[in-house]
C-alpha cells in the first residue's frame, strides 16, 4: 500500500502500541474490533484477526471467540448491518467455524450459571 494508505498491520502493530501496558491482555484488540464495527469498518475485523493470529503463543480459538463476542455486542449498539459486515468479515477467516463452539455456545445458554459467568468473564 502507498505511504496516504498503509496497510491493516502496521495500522494494528502502532494500535496496539498505544495501549498502556498495565491494560488486560488481548484488550487492545477488542477496542480496535469494536471501534471499527462503529465506523462501519467491519470489512476490516477478518484482517485484524489474521495478524492477532500470526502473533506467537496466540489461543486463536479464544480470539475468534472474543471477536465473535464483539459483532454479537456491537449489534445492538451500532446496528444489524455494520455487524453483518464484520461477521462476514471474521468467516472469510474461519470459512469452518467450529463445531466445539457451537456446541458450547449451546450448552451455555441452557445453563444460567454458566451464562452469568460468561458475562462476569467478558469483564
Amino acid at each position: 500500500m502507498d505511504k496516504d494508505h498503509p496497510s491493516p498491520s502496521l495500522l494494528f502493530r502502532e494500535l496496539e502500541s498505544l495501549l498502556p501496558p498495565d491494560f488486560p491482555e488481548g484488550t487492545w484488540y477488542i477496542i480496535v474490533a469494536s471501534c471499527l464495527i462503529s465506523i462501519g469498518r467491519g470489512d476490516v475485523d477478518g484482517d485484524l484477526c489474521n495478524y492477532i493470529k500470526q502473533k506467537p503463543g496466540t489461543d486463536n480459538k479464544e480470539v475468534l471467540n472474543r471477536l465473535r463476542k464483539v459483532i454479537i455486542k456491537s449489534w445492538a449498539l451500532v446496528g444489524m448491518p455494520k455487524a453483518i459486515s464484520a461477521s462476514y468479515s471474521l468467516q472469510q477467516v474461519d470459512p469452518d467455524g467450529d463445531v466445539f463452539d457451537e456446541h458450547h455456545r449451546a450448552s451455555t445458554m441452557s445453563n444460567t450459571n454458566a451464562l452469568w459467568g460468561t458475562s462476569q468473564n467478558w469483564f
